[in-house]
């Protein structure tokens, strides 16, 4: 095998976006990045798949023992201190990285 390059030192990673966007399990207010993929057009431009942060709204169901249903998500802007988070729902991105905006593409269905 070949020998591990120890030239480098640093962390390797960079971040894209001025929000908080978190790769270590806790909950990610800035959201999901499922896929990313460069244009390659010469605008710094990503395609992306992003979910917003989601919890399971803790008034929906009167049945803890029920999967939460699709009206049961809730961003977790709206309950912060819930931590039910939900599950991910992905949907197509154009992120500009110079502006730093993203406008949609596709956007997440529940249940599709």
């Amino acid at each position: 095998g070949q020998p591990v390059w120890q030239g480098v030192a640093g962390d390797g990673q960079e971040s894209l976006t001025e929000t908080e966007v978190r790769t270590d399990g806790l909950r990610s207010r800035g959201g999901q990045y499922g896929w990313v993929y460069p244009l390659r057009d010469g605008t710094r431009r990503l395609l992306v798949t992003w979910s917003e942060c989601r919890v399971i709204d803790a008034d929906a169901s009167p049945d803890p023992d029920a999967p939460p249903r699709p009206g049961d998500y809730q961003p977790c802007t709206l309950q912060p201190d819930n931590t039910n988070t939900a599950p991910p729902l992905y949907g197509a991105w154009i992120y500009d990285t110079v502006q730093n905006t993203q406008r949609p593409v596709v956007l997440a269905r529940e249940g599709v």
